[in-house]
């Protein structure tokens, strides 16, 4: 009997030991890589390129040049996005030269129903496909929606979540003072 317990531990203690290595390795694994996280403020906006709904290639760094810029990533399942909308809408009205808001599509498969959405809400501002969700992606965008108000140096001044009024109200005032220093 002591002879099949000895043979029993041989057997497992290997086994066991490769267990506890690959255990440890696939821990240091997990703990070395860093994980992206979404940009900040003070940070250099990645730069892009996207198709517009209307077919036209739109270059963030053109943008830039002329007006402060406000990338708003959103989907159409996204409740919170549907209901900004208007918001950045209002936004966009009220800073027609001024500002310009990018809707950032992440679900670029659903083109009907983004078209359906900028025509009912009259949006006065292009819907960018993110396909292959490389724009959301540069930014690290991990919630929706997420907007990044971007200056004309391309340096993001504010990461905002979800927006309302006291959002608008933020984005205006801060509107407004870039504009006083330009």
């Amino acid at each position: 009997m002591a002879t099949a317990r000895s043979k029993s531990r041989s057997y497992h203690s290997p086994f066991l030991g490769l267990c506890v290595f690959l255990g440890l390795l696939l821990i240091l694994s997990v703990s070395c890589t860093k994980k992206k996280t979404e940009l900040e403020a003070g940070t250099m906006a990645p730069d892009f390129r996207a198709e517009t709904l209307t077919g036209q290639t739109l270059y963030l760094n053109a943008e830039i040049k002329t007006r402060p810029v406000l990338i708003s990533f959103f989907a159409t399942w996204c409740d919170p996005c549907r209901a900004e909308l208007p918001l950045l809408a209002t936004l966009q009205r009220k800073f027609p030269k001024d500002l310009q808001v990018l809707l950032v599509a992440i679900d670029p498969e659903n083109v009907d129903e983004h078209h359906t959405l900028a025509k009912a809400l009259s949006l006065p501002f292009p819907i960018l496909l993110d396909k292959n969700e490389r724009i959301k992606t540069a930014y690290g965008v991990e919630q929706l929606p997420s907007t990044f108000l971007v200056d004309r140096q391309g340096v993001i001044r504010s990461v905002l979540k979800a927006i309302g009024d006291p959002e608008v109200q933020y984005l205006e005032k801060t509107v407004l003072k870039a504009l006083e220093n330009h």
